[in-house]
């Protein structure tokens, strides 16, 4: 097998600096691939269909990708390796061959499409890489701060990006204004994956481990992570049901500009980054599991106000909703995980609760567009999914995820043990 070594707490502090300054360089990647790569779409004349194959399709080669993770980083020395083929290819694609679709006549939502969808095919494979490497580059003690804190700084750098790309693009000509906003995405995504390359980790030492039964890490076997995945399950699915539809509503019935769509952006990310600057305090007030569950009861408003509006204004209470929940509960349910999983037994977790989020961004979308192209209104579609989000706080309460004694690995090999 092979192993990692262990690195010293000056490389860990190192490490930990470069992965908040690689996150500062993607704020302008993240602002417009969230809240303008489906604006872009609709402005080109993309279908609820197309949407919803724009965020299914992609999510569906995210699972390939994910899948494909571990064989590709054991062609190489270590993590960081790895990495670096894999992130290039996936944010070129994303990035700035998106910023190439307008010379293209006739097929550029069909092109928009195939490059986003194609880019998760090495996405995929960073994700599965990305998050097995954490661990190991800051210190499983200091991972939740990290990630905490990475989640602070990215509400915080994409804030100001979101707002002057909004209104740079209300002022620039379509599609000249897209085109300018991905290419800077693109410039800003390599810096980023510039600090990602300096990261420092050791290389992996093969050893030889003898096992009278060997058997491999049960994943799906270990109880209180099955409870963990179905709640995320439900979250996440409740969520990116409303992928294809929010656009449309705001766009295409409301009559949004890109403005209030950036204006819509800064309240939700303030509003995130306000919680998550919170969030220690509110973790030594609140037992986590409580947390989680409002949290997810938060989220509920934004698809009600959206449904029950008629003019934009309203919605910005939804957005300040949405941000509270939607930015804490990814920090407390991947910290919830490292507190029932070993360290030595986290890279496999990882994995399996990554695919867990690209099942349910590749299955949600495909709902959210059934049900406005075949069955309901836009407004019907996000009262269902505000009942969805209902559904997953109460989930979310009725089943628990305490560590327990259940074996990881085979009894004779692994137990873990409950803290309590």
């Amino acid at each position: 097998m092979l192993t990692p070594q262990p690195i010293s707490p000056a490389t860990e502090q190192r490490n930990a600096r470069l992965l908040y300054i690689e996150l500062a360089w993607m704020a302008i990647p993240f602002a417009m691939e969230w809240y303008y790569l489906q604006v872009y779409a609709i402005r080109l004349n993309a279908t609820p269909l197309h949407l919803g194959l724009l965020i299914s399709g992609r999510a569906f080669l995210l699972v390939v990708g994910n899948s494909l993770a571990h064989q590709w980083q054991r062609r190489y020395p270590n993590a960081i390796r790895a990495l670096s083929g894999p992130v290039f290819l996936s944010r070129f694609l994303l990035y700035m061959a998106i910023a190439l679709t307008p010379f293209l006549q006739g097929l550029q939502v069909e092109t928009l499409i195939a490059l986003v969808v194609l880019s998760a095919i090495p996405q995929g494979i960073s994700q599965g890489i990305f998050l097995a490497m954490l661990p190991i580059a800051v210190g499983k003690d200091s991972l939740a701060n990290v990630v905490a804190q990475r989640s602070t700084l990215m509400n915080l750098t994409i804030l100001p990006a979101v707002f002057v790309a909004g209104q740079t693009l209300q002022w620039v000509a379509v599609p000249l204004n897209y085109q300018i906003g991905f290419t800077l995405a693109f410039a800003a995504s390599f810096m980023s994956w510039w600090n990602i390359r300096r990261i420092t980790i050791p290389d992996q030492v093969k050893v030889e481990v003898q096992h009278n039964d060997p058997q491999p890490i049960r994943v799906w076997t270990y109880l209180p992570f099955r409870r963990l995945a179905l709640v995320a399950a439900a979250v996440n699915i409740s969520v990116f049901m409303a992928g294809p539809v929010n656009p449309l509503r705001l766009v295409r019935e409301l009559n949004a500009t890109d403005g209030w769509i950036s204006l819509f952006a800064v309240f939700e990310m303030g509003a995130g980054a306000v919680l998550t600057l919170f969030m220690p305090q509110l973790l030594r007030r609140m037992n986590m599991r409580w947390l989680i569950i409002t949290t997810i009861l938060i989220m509920a408003v934004q698809p009600f106000i959206l449904a029950l509006t008629a003019t934009l204004p309203p919605h910005i209470i939804g957005s300040i909703a949405f941000g509270l929940g939607w930015f804490a509960i990814n920090v407390l349910l991947y910290n919830r995980m490292v507190e029932l999983i070993p360290s030595e037994h986290l890279p496999p977790f990882a994995a399996a609760y990554q695919a867990v989020i690209n099942f349910s961004l590749f299955l949600g979308p495909l709902i959210g567009t059934f049900l406005i192209e075949n069955v309901m209104t836009l407004p019907a579609a996000l009262l269902v999914i505000g009942g969805l989000r209902l559904g997953a706080g109460i989930l979310a309460w009725a089943i628990r995820t305490e560590p327990t004694l259940a074996a990881l690995v085979h009894p004779a090999v692994e137990t873990v043990q409950s803290p309590l």
